[in-house]
């Protein structure tokens, strides 16, 4: 299993191959595929996406905002007024 997490917060991160042994997972040296398919994900990972996907965010904050402000705010203005009863006492 290949393991690449740079967001966990663990330092340093547990970034490698990692195998069951028959009682407990553990890790072990990479393969030459491994090895490349790590440094795939490093050259796309470490490159600063992070500012993508915060952006992306803020776009989706946004246009979720957008769509369904207006329509509360519309709801609350067109309510209809509760009318009052008189009653005979």
């Amino acid at each position: 299993m290949l393991i690449y997490d740079r967001l966990g917060g663990a330092y340093p991160p547990p970034n490698g191959v990692f195998a069951w042994n028959g009682q407990a997972m553990g890790q072990v040296p990479p393969t030459a595929l491994d090895e490349e398919i790590l440094d795939a994900m490093a050259a796309r990972d470490d490159t600063g996406t992070w500012n993508l996907w915060a952006g992306l965010r803020l776009v989706h904050l946004l246009s979720f905002f957008g769509y369904y402000l207006p329509l509360v705010i519309l709801r609350w203005r067109l309510k209809p007024a509760k009318q009052v009863s008189a009653s005979v006492v």
